[in-house]
């Protein structure tokens, strides 16, 4: 059986979630990327709700769906300052369930946004200021600093999809490479809040897979099945602190009336084994990935 030879990620080029597919991927391996777009026509038809959640809760989903029939899958999870990403959690939960995933890496990436535009517009035309809205939030408080205006406010799906279409008086937050890539000019290479950074799962469904480098295994998904008991819940987080487990991520997800599993991500790293006995004895059961 020939296994697929892509990754998929998510669009557009030069996305944060492009970039760490790029850097994951060993040259020369034959890996090649595909990165999931959604038709604009859908894009158009859900612009009237709640932007960020819905597109971005669809871009996500989309690669996870694809991720099955792919060499793997590049899913952001968990930010530093935003904390889940939509919907993701119980997605790969869907996955792990419906396609016993065998493999779950991490790649913690350095969010490095900048302030660009193009390059022969001068800084004092500026009037609006064009990115994804987490990345809009969390460099708001720099540009009041640098900026002696207000500029206006305009949410996209991504950091890159408004690129092509910069006006003179438009900028946009984006990565580094992106606007290299498009030649723009880049007030400095600090735009951002210190210490930013998403954590990426690498997920397939592939065994024995090669061609990937500087995969993590520092952090940990779990899988905490229990009885649909309110005081059950109680016991267990007990147990998971005296372990010095470090939850990132909580998510219920209900299995049937009488069961209930809970999703965890975290970054410590225990002795699993005894963590497991404990767990048995309040009648709880643990899937470590």
């Amino acid at each position: 059986m020939n296994l697929p030879n892509n990754v998929v990620a998510l669009w557009p080029e030069y996305s944060y979630s492009h970039n760490v597919a790029k850097k994951i991927i060993i040259p020369g391996s034959g890996i090649g990327i595909d990165l999931v777009n959604i038709p604009k026509r859908l894009m158009e038809e859900v612009s009237q709700y709640a932007w960020d959640i819905i597109a971005s809760s669809m871009w996500n989903l989309s690669v996870i769906k694809r991720t099955p029939s792919a060499l793997a899958g590049v899913i952001p999870v968990h930010n530093q300052f935003w904390r889940t990403v939509n919907c993701i959690p119980e997605a790969i939960y869907q996955i792990l369930n419906n396609y016993n995933a065998t493999s779950l890496w991490w790649k913690s990436y350095k969010i490095e946004h900048t302030l660009a535009w193009l390059e022969w517009t001068d800084i004092d035309y500026l009037r609006s200021v064009h990115s994804h809205i987490q990345a809009l939030s969390q460099c708001k408080e720099e540009w009041f600093k640098r900026l002696s205006w207000d500029p206006r406010i305009v949410v996209e799906q991504s950091t890159v999809a408004h690129i092509p279409n910069l006006k003179l008086w438009e900028a946009v937050i984006c990565s580094r490479e992106a606007a290299e890539a498009y030649n723009l000019i880049i007030l400095d290479p600090s735009f951002w809040p210190k210490n930013n950074s998403t954590d990426f799962i690498v997920l397939t469904v592939n065994k024995g897979i090669t061609g990937f480098q500087d995969l993590e295994n520092d952090k940990a998904l779990l899988v905490l099945s229990m009885e649909d008991e309110t005081w059950r819940l109680a016991e267990v987080l007990a147990v998971l602190a005296d372990a010095w487990i470090d939850m990132s991520t909580l998510h219920s997800q209900t299995k049937c009336k009488w069961k209930i599993d809970f999703i965890v991500v975290t970054k410590t790293i225990c002795d699993w084994d005894n963590l497991k006995k404990s767990l048995n004895r309040i009648w709880c059961k643990i899937r470590i990935l």
